[in-house]
């Protein structure tokens, strides 16, 4: 079986596409019901690619980030860049939120976290933490993740690379 270049820089691409989300921030705070604007940086994704974007509890420590059974968007695409959300009323006060967005992977769901932020409390009770780690130098569940999934899918292409070489010489 031989590999065409082609083959490989699309299998390279579709095992490190990424999604990161850079908005909310570790400094905004709302209120229920309020409404707000999420934003991302595609790295990869085509456009035309479904994107879920779910609210998550991320207080419990290091890779515990837990959907709370909202969703706040569920029509986007990653090509969009942008999608303005609501939280609902009767959303309980947390000093860290997150948003969880999901996309459909090959063999499952791919998920991707905002920083952690607030509702229902100041922003100042909620610490800043990035869903991208290379400019946080604080760890949250929702930055824990990101680094978990990242070096995983980065092991993940490793391996790959070597195989497809190893086929194309």
């Amino acid at each position: 079986m031989q590999i065409t270049a082609v083959a490989l820089f699309s299998l390279i691409s579709s095992v490190l596409a990424h999604i990161t989300i850079i908005e909310p921030t570790g400094n905004s705070a709302y209120q229920s019901p309020s409404t707000f604007r999420i934003t991302w940086e595609n790295g990869g994704f085509p456009d035309a690619t479904p994107v879920t974007f779910e609210l998550a509890d991320a207080s419990q420590g290091a890779n515990k980030v837990t959907p709370v059974g909202v969703t706040l968007s569920s029509n986007a695409t990653v090509g969009l860049l942008q999608t303005t959300a609501t939280v609902p009323a009767g959303v309980a006060s947390n000093p860290k939120y997150c948003v969880r967005a999901a996309i459909k992977g090959d063999t499952g769901f791919l998920y991707y976290f905002s920083p952690t932020f607030a509702i229902g409390t100041t922003a100042g009770s909620a610490p800043a933490a990035g869903g991208s780690s290379s400019n946080s130098s604080s760890t949250t569940a929702a930055a824990t993740a990101i680094k978990t999934s990242s070096s995983s899918r980065f092991q993940a292409v490793g391996g790959a690379v070597v195989m497809a070489l190893a086929l194309l010489v």
